[in-house]
């Protein structure tokens, strides 16, 4: 019975462990980029802050469960060995984060409450978060309404506007369409086609114009005078 509820809790802590880790990854991660002075937009700070909630909550349900939490309430944590010298061991195990386990690393480590300090700063957050002006609130209020009433207004006109191009005839033809494109783009249909076609040339006709009558011969007869004197 021992063994099994030794090997139930190796494997809760084990696995609450891994967790852990994530947790820590994640959240040296973020101060990081906080420390380092660069620019983050609230977006993706959200997302950060959303990431390290969700792991940190799934390390509260690992603690939450029936049988982690009874095994982990049965059980007694306690410092058997204080020193000042360094723990090589407990060195590798923490990544270097703890050294050595002294009586005044102790308080730090295995305590069930947080620090005084801490405790006074969350209760002066919780005071200040009460002491919030009423008016403020109404203002805000009354601002996120307005904004929200013109989100709703400029929809229903943008729906009503819609509705109505809908409902519009078709006045338009996708044949057109087509031809316009098809001569904005390829210049087709903008020069006409023009077919040569081969002409004869006319050739020169003769006109002959005959008559039954052939045309008068004029005779001339010269005779000489044998009496005329040289």
């Amino acid at each position: 019975m021992m063994d099994r509820e030794e090997r139930n809790l190796e494997l809760s802590l084990e696995s609450m462990s891994s967790k852990l880790v994530d947790v820590k990854n994640s959240l040296s991660h973020l101060l990081l980029r906080l420390e380092s002075l660069e620019l983050i937009d609230w977006p993706s700070f959200l997302d950060s802050f959303a990431l390290l909630s969700s792991q940190l909550s799934l390390v509260m349900r690992v603690l939450c469960q029936e049988n982690l939490s009874q095994l982990l309430r049965n059980r007694v944590l306690l410092p058997l060995l204080l020193t000042p010298d360094r723990d090589d061991q407990l060195a590798q195990l923490t990544q270097q984060r703890l050294v050595c386990f002294s009586h005044d690393t102790v308080p730090s480590y295995l305590r069930t409450k947080q620090e005084p300090e801490v405790e006074g700063q969350e209760r002066q957050i919780q005071g200040r978060a009460g002491m919030t002006d009423m008016k403020t609130l109404n203002q805000n209020n009354r601002l996120v309404s307005q904004l929200l009433d013109s989100i709703k207004s400029f929809k229903d006109e943008r729906d009503s506007n819609l509705n109505e191009r809908s409902n519009l005839e078709t006045v338009s033809s996708k044949t057109d369409t087509l031809t316009i494109l098809a001569a904005t783009t390829c210049g087709r249909g903008l020069k006409p086609e023009t077919i040569v076609k081969p002409t004869q040339q006319p050739q020169p006709q003769t006109t002959v114009k005959s008559s039954g009558k052939a045309p008068p011969t004029i005779k001339t007869n010269i005779r000489t005078n044998p009496y005329s004197r040289n």
